[in-house]
C-alpha cells in the first residue's frame, strides 16, 4: 500500500508541519517535535530512521508508526482525528481515521469539559 495523504480532521488552531513514518516503539504521542538530538535513547534513533509518510509504499508485514508534527496557531487548539488516505497496488483507494485526538490548553488551565465548552 502507498500512503497518498495525511490530513487533520476537525482541526481548530493546529497546522500539520510534516508527517513521517518511524520504526515502532521510538516516538510516543505528545512528544517533542522534532525530538531533542541530545536524547540518546530510542526516540532519537527512531527519528534518524524516519521516512516521509506521503508517497511511501509499505510492504505486507512491515510495521511503522505515524508521526504527525503539529504547530499550534491558537492558545486553545484541537484536532479530532488524523486521516490517512492510501491505495493498494491495483489502485484501489482506502481511508483510515485514527482514534487519537489532541487538545492544547495553556498551562493546563481548567478542565477538559470547560475547554470544550469554550469552543
Amino acid at each position: 500500500m502507498t500512503i497518498t495523504e495525511v490530513s487533520a480532521v476537525g482541526s481548530r488552531g493546529f497546522e500539520i508541519i510534516d508527517t513521517f513514518l518511524v520504526p515502532p516503539h521510538g516516538l510516543g504521542n505528545g512528544g517533542q517535535y522534532p525530538p531533542d538530538p541530545d536524547d540518546a535513547g530510542p526516540t532519537w534513533e527512531a527519528w534518524e530512521k524516519r521516512i516521509p509518510a506521503e508517497g511511501t509504499t509499505i510492504q505486507p508485514g512491515e510495521e511503522w508508526w505515524l508521526v504527525v508534527g503539529l504547530r499550534a496557531e491558537t492558545r486553545h487548539a484541537a484536532v479530532e482525528r488524523f486521516q490517512v488516505d492510501y491505495q493498494d497496488a491495483a489502485g484501489t483507494k482506502y481511508r483510515y481515521r485514527t482514534r487519537v485526538s489532541h487538545f492544547l490548553r495553556p498551562d493546563c488551565e481548567g478542565s477538559l469539559a470547560e475547554w470544550r465548552a469554550e469552543r
